[in-house]
């Protein structure tokens, strides 16, 4: 008699064959559910940014529109057997040109307001180690006929753990997205970004005082004093960046990992060539 599991299958299967059209694997892959989920997220992006150094609100809602999204369409592409190459892809690069564009606008704010050498360069640092790693190991996998999360996946080490173990990767990767929207929404006054406005006396209790000056010191104070008056009146925004920049800090390790073992591997790619 077949087991429970092979039933389970079975039905699963019959219920796959059973769904047609859009909603079903087919041919058009351009078309596919998971891809026009994508091509929204790529929409409201732009326009978030497009709009990012006047409206904070609109940007904040569409910007966080695009990230619940971003879960969504992995969900698609499962429910409805529309996983493709193109998808993750168009998934991967949309990842990486949102965060990069929302860094730049970062800058650009920090730039106007005339912050301190560190608040200026941040942005641009990370922008391009964001890039650059994922970009490096992308062209190091495919070169060693891999996908990208697979090669790490059996490797040793952080990058192992954090390529296998998908809750610690959203973790990180949630921690480093949150970081950079509330850096965003901490460059604004409380009366022009939601975000902006005092946090609630239970959110900043929940975060110790020196940290919340640390924090306003390294992004958003370019003196103690400032820093001191921002940690005092403790935005949202401040709070929650507070929060996430220690996450964001193991995920902007993680992508100097990344970023050093697939420059290792293209070195060694190009030494077997030689030989």
């Amino acid at each position: 008699a077949p087991s429970f599991a092979a039933m389970a299958v079975a039905t699963r299967s019959r219920s796959n064959q059973n769904k047609k059209g859009m909603f079903a694997r087919h041919a058009q892959v351009l078309v596919y559910i998971p891809n026009l989920i994508g091509y929204a997220r790529v929409a409201l992006t732009i326009v978030a940014l497009a709009v990012a150094h006047s409206t904070p609100n609109v940007t904040l809602a569409l910007y966080l529109c695009s990230f619940v999204l971003d879960e969504l369409d992995g969900r698609a592409a499962r429910a409805f057997n529309q996983s493709s190459t193109f998808g993750a892809v168009l998934d991967m690069v949309t990842d990486r040109l949102s965060t990069a564009g929302l860094l730049f606008v970062v800058g650009t704010v920090v730039a106007q307001t005339g912050g301190a050498w560190h608040r200026r360069s941040m942005p641009l640092a990370l922008l391009w180690l964001d890039l650059a790693s994922h970009w490096y190991h992308c062209q190091a996998s495919a070169m060693a006929g891999s996908h990208h999360k697979v090669r790490f996946a059996q490797a040793r080490g952080l990058l192992a753990f954090y390529y296998n173990k998908r809750i610690f990767m959203g973790a990180l990767c949630i921690g480093a997205e949150v970081a950079v929207v509330a850096w965003y929404a901490a460059l604004w006054k409380a009366d022009t970004c939601w975000l902006a406005q005092p946090a609630p006396h239970a959110l900043t209790n929940a975060v110790p005082a020196a940290l919340l000056e640390v924090i306003a010191r390294l992004f958003v104070a370019d003196d103690a004093r400032g820093a001191a008056a921002e940690a005092q009146n403790a935005s949202t925004a401040l709070v929650l960046l507070a929060v996430a920049v220690p996450i964001s800090a193991v995920k902007q390790y993680v992508n100097v990992l990344q970023l050093s073992r697939a420059v290792s591997d293209l070195i060694e790619i190009d030494r077997s060539h030689e030989k």
